[in-house]
């Protein structure tokens, strides 16, 4: 059985990889920069993930974001992105991951070649006991093309260093199911920005968030009053986001969040290509 962890409830901003607007090289300092900028609110961050545009990375380089979130973070936590289509791609991300530092990795299913349910448990199996570092599951249809399937989850929240899901679908019947059969074991982090009062309500223990960075004292304020039962409070906070969240989250995701952080003083640069900036007309 997994081991629950003491420290995976609350706020993970899923960060952008800011990049140089002539060279498309990593800004180091405008990552540093960023994370100082939500670190008052958060618990930790995750690297390279979704919103970081973890495809258009090389390993390098998303060894050296850990390394960089390490350095600012101090005592808060460190989630590594790990996502690739292949197993032996995603065992040496972890591997970086825990040599540079992380805390966890973040690990989605394996995706393009649409592998079968066995081959999916078999994927997250050879992670989690080849590198010895807490598993975070990581379910988001919308870019995979697949569900993780909630047998699978079940599964898998047996193997000990297996101690999350990031459910990123928007889809509460399934974080339903995920919380029933295996939130005994496992940690459910709500990954979609447009039901985190409803998620958190039905027992989820945290967010990871794309809208953390551009927002956070929103989302924490929010994450305490709902932890307090002032669930009307709550709701009043979020209505006051919701259009932002929705933007985000059905607006090319970590593009629309770079438009904002860069509209708000934030300096992050444009998305790699093929990806090109949002225009200032999708936030207002």
């Amino acid at each position: 059985m997994g081991i629950r962890l003491d420290w995976l409830h609350g706020i993970f901003p899923a960060l952008v990889t800011p990049f140089d607007p002539k060279t498309e090289e990593i800004d180091e300092e405008a990552y540093r920069r960023l994370i100082r900028h939500v670190l008052p609110y958060v618990d930790g961050v995750v690297t390279s993930g979704t919103t970081g545009e973890f495809p258009y990375l090389t390993r390098a380089e998303q060894r050296r974001l850990v390394e960089i979130a390490r350095e600012e973070l101090g005592a808060k936590k460190v989630i590594a992105g790990c996502g690739a289509s292949g197993t032996d791609q995603a065992l040496a991300l972890a591997q970086d991951a825990k040599e540079a530092g992380a805390d966890a990795i973040l690990v989605v299913t394996p995706y393009f070649l649409h592998p079968s349910d066995k081959e999916v448990y078999q994927h997250f199996y050879d992670i989690a006991t080849q590198v010895d570092i807490p598993l975070i599951l990581y379910n988001i249809p919308q870019v995979v093309d697949a569900v993780l399937p909630r047998n699978v989850v079940e599964d898998l929240a047996d193997l000990p260093n297996v101690v999350g899901l990031k459910d990123s679908s928007g889809d509460l019947t399934y974080t339903l199911e995920i919380l029933e059969y295996a939130g005994d074991r496992i940690d459910v982090l709500v990954g979609h920005d447009e039901v985190v009062i409803a998620a958190l309500a039905a027992g989820v223990s945290g967010m990871i968030l794309a809208s953390a960075q551009v927002y956070p004292e929103i989302w924490r304020e929010v994450y305490r009053l709902v932890r307090e039962g002032r669930l009307e409070e709550a709701r009043a906070l979020q209505r006051k986001v919701q259009k932002l969240s929705r933007i985000f989250c059905r607006h090319g995701g970590g593009v629309a969040v770079k438009a904002a952080l860069n509209m708000m003083g934030i300096p992050v640069g444009p998305p790699r290509r093929p990806l090109k900036s949002a225009g200032g007309a999708l936030i207002h």
